[in-house]
Order: C-alpha cells, then sequence, then structure tokens
C-alpha cells in the first residue's frame, strides 16, 4: 500500500480526476467542438507527463491553449485549474506564474472558480513538497548505500592487505629459519657427515687417525644439537612482560642465585 502511495500515484490521481469533471462539465453543457478539442489536449498533456519528463516551459503552452479556447467555451476557463496544478508542482518562478494568472482570472471568477483554482494550487504544492521531499530522501538513501558501499570495500582491501601480510610475514620468518639452520646447523651436520666418512676410510685401513677423526665428527655432532636446541628456543613466541615473565627470566639466570618475592595482587 505504500509503494502505491507516492507522489507520482498522486499527480496520476489529481490529473485524472481534474479531467473526469472537465469531462462532466463538458457533457453537462451539452458540450461543444472547442471543448471536446481542449479536453483531448489536455488529456494528452496528461500521458506525455505521465510517461516522460518534459520541460517545464510546457506549461506557458497549457496556459495559451486554456485561454484561446475559453472565448469560445466560457466552461473552458475551469481547465485553468489543471495548469495551475502544474505550475505549482515545480519549484521557482513557475508559481509567481501560477499566482498572476489566478489574480488576472479573479475579477471574471465566482466562488466555485476561486475554490477550484485554489484546491489545484494547494494540491500542486502539496504533492510538489511531497516529492521533493521523496526526492531528497531518495537521493540520501543513495549517498548513504553508496558511502556503504565504499565502507565494505575499504573492509575488503583491508582485510586482503592483512591476509597478504601475515602470509609475507609468515614466508619470512620461514626463510630466516631456513638461513639460521642452514648456516648454523647445517654447516655442523655436513663436518660431522664428512668426518665420518673420513673415519671409514681410515678404519678401513687401520690408520691411526682413525680415532681422532671419530671424535672430531662427534663432537659437530654435538655442537649441530646445541645449536639446534638454541634455534628452536630463539623460534618460540615472546612470552608477556609480567610476572610470569620475570619469573622466567630469574630462573634462567644461573650467574648468581636470586631470591624472588612476590607481594599483593599482580592479577592486573
Amino acid at each position: 500500500m505504500t509503494r502505491l502511495w507516492n507522489p507520482e500515484n498522486s499527480k496520476a490521481i489529481v490529473r485524472i480526476v481534474g479531467l473526469s469533471l472537465l469531462s462532466a462539465l463538458w457533457l453537462k453543457n451539452q458540450g461543444s467542438e472547442e471543448g471536446i478539442v481542449l479536453l483531448l489536449f489536455l488529456g494528452n498533456m496528461a500521458l506525455v507527463r505521465w510517461r516522460f519528463p518534459i520541460p517545464e516551459w510546457i506549461i506557458l503552452i497549457d496556459i495559451i491553449i486554456c485561454l484561446s479556447i475559453i472565448p469560445l467555451w466560457p466552461n473552458g476557463i475551469y481547465a485553468l485549474a489543471i495548469p495551475i496544478f502544474e505550475a505549482m508542482l515545480v519549484e521557482g518562478y513557475w508559481k509567481s506564474v501560477a499566482i498572476i494568472l489566478f489574480i488576472i482570472i479573479y475579477p471574471y471568477s465566482s466562488l466555485g472558480l476561486i475554490t477550484v483554482l485554489l484546491q489545484a494550487g494547494l494540491l500542486g504544492r502539496v504533492i510538489g513538497y511531497w516529492s521533493r521531499e521523496v526526492r531528497l530522501y531518495r537521493q540520501e538513501a543513495d549517498q548513504q548505500r553508496y558511502y556503504r558501499y565504499q565502507l565494505e570495500e575499504l573492509n575488503r582491501e583491508l582485510l586482503e592487505a592483512n591476509i597478504q601480510g601475515v602470509h609475507m610475514a609468515e614466508v619470512t620468518e620461514r626463510n630466516r629459519i631456513a638461513l639460521e639452520l642452514h648456516d648454523s646447523v647445517g654447516h655442523e651436520i655436513t663436518a660431522a657427515v664428512l668426518a665420518f666418512q673420513a673415519f671409514e676410510q681410515l678404519w678401513s685401513e687401520g690408520d691411526p687417525l682413525a680415532k681422532d677423526i671419530f671424535h672430531q665428527g662427534r663432537a659437530r655432532l654435538s655442537q649441530s644439537a646445541i645449536q639446534l636446541r638454541e634455534a628452536v628456543y630463539n623460534m618460540r613466541p615472546i612470552g608477556g612482560t609480567g610476572i610470569d615473565g620475570f619469573e622466567e627470566v630469574i630462573n634462567g639466570f644461573t650467574y648468581c642465585p636470586i631470591d624472588f618475592n612476590i607481594y599483593g595482587d599482580t592479577s592486573t
């Protein structure tokens, strides 16, 4: 129901009612050729306004046609209610045109004509204001949708950048770990493998240096195990700086004994 009751439908209803009343007036007075011409013209203009946006200056043509028919069909003066309605619909100087036209007609008008023209002008002004408010509301709604779309697009880009940043951080950390293992543990393991190969050859030949080569290889393996443990230890996430972090640092300090006591609530 709300969608049907809108400014555009209200304009169409007022135009149809106005043409219907004018047609009834034409039939009541047994009609004339000039009257049917005026009715057809105004009806066609109403259809054009309903289907297409037309320039505002077309209202002048409506007024000229109505004024030219009035001497031939006096009751056609009531048809001026339609261009007055159209003039009051739009903003700007067209409202002045409608008021001037009413002032010109006023000395020759009756109470019924004044009522019809005032009613048409009032309806035009109310529906025109309503139409402007709806248009502004739609523009604001479109602008809000545009801003919301831009915000969603920005959030998506930030999320993608965050994912890419995390991925790059993982790749960088992976490369750093691989380089550290290669530079430290890898060299020691390679040296140990070469030492054991030399030991195998010297042992088969009964060379007394085989024992020294074996000890060198074992020392290399021990050193690589130590470096591997250190590398794994350094890869652990950095702990917090709270009491637990202090305790971890103190427990790892073996240069001299430390008496560490905790007093009060340290949860905050």
